[in-house]
């Protein structure tokens, strides 16, 4: 998931430098010549943007399944043993793969025993073009396949971003009609106050005529022979 992420990143940082130009992505096939399990030999080899190791792997060992072959894994090199690959012409075919991850996809070789000798561009020629139009579909397919999950993963990020903001819009709203009950509430107590220093005026007055009156009684009382 690590590498998937920094993939993801490295590449979407080159979409932005590009600003909205379409990115294009070639996939080309090298012939070349790798150390692995039965020493150094030629190999069709084939970079795979934005791709996974483990990913990859699992992809291949479905993909060999078309030529009757099952792998078998041996630290980081797969071992499809008697692939039935009938555009070869040939009964069968031993095929080895190595993944390895890289910061922006998968670098894969693929090796084809054809018993006591390689499969190389030199003495195979035809029988190379068809291993080279079968890589590269499938590092093609892994390609569109690699993308595919990055959507997915910036998918469910907006998705979770967008939930995030709905969220705050929603406090935002409770906010706001929080802070127009307040108001209201504060005009309320406002006019409440008034009318409370009114009738304490209008009170104040009742109780001095009453004061006055009790002052007259009081007199009046005491007046009396």
């Amino acid at each position: 998931m690590k590498q998937k992420l920094l993939a993801l990143f490295s590449i979407c940082i080159c979409i932005t430098a590009k600003a909205q130009q379409a990115q294009k992505i070639k996939i080309e096939v090298q012939e070349v010549t790798e150390k692995m399990s039965q020493g150094y030999n030629t190999c069709l080899k084939v970079f795979i943007p934005g791709a996974d190791k483990k990913e990859v792997e699992r992809a291949m060992l479905k993909y060999m399944k078309n030529f009757d072959s099952k792998g078998d894994s041996k630290k980081d090199e797969y071992f499809y043993d008697n692939a039935m690959i009938k555009q070869f012409g040939i009964s069968t075919v031993d095929v080895y793969s190595v993944a390895t991850q890289q910061k922006e996809g998968v670098m894969l070789e693929v090796y084809f025993d054809l018993g006591g000798r390689y499969l190389n561009s030199k003495n195979d020629s035809a029988n190379y073009v068809i291993a080279e139009r079968m890589i590269h579909d499938f590092a093609k397919e892994q390609t569109k396949q690699a993308f595919q999950n990055q959507l997915a993963d910036v998918q469910r990020i907006l998705n979770s971003k967008l939930g995030e903001q709905s969220d705050m819009e929603k406090e935002n709203d409770a906010l706001q009609k929080k802070i127009r009950e307040c108001q209201s509430t504060i005009k309320s107590a406002e006019e409440n106050i008034v009318t409370n220093e009114n009738n304490q005026v209008n009170k104040k007055k009742e109780i001095e005529e009453h004061q006055k009156l009790m002052e007259t009684l009081k007199a009046t009382e005491a007046g009396v022979e």
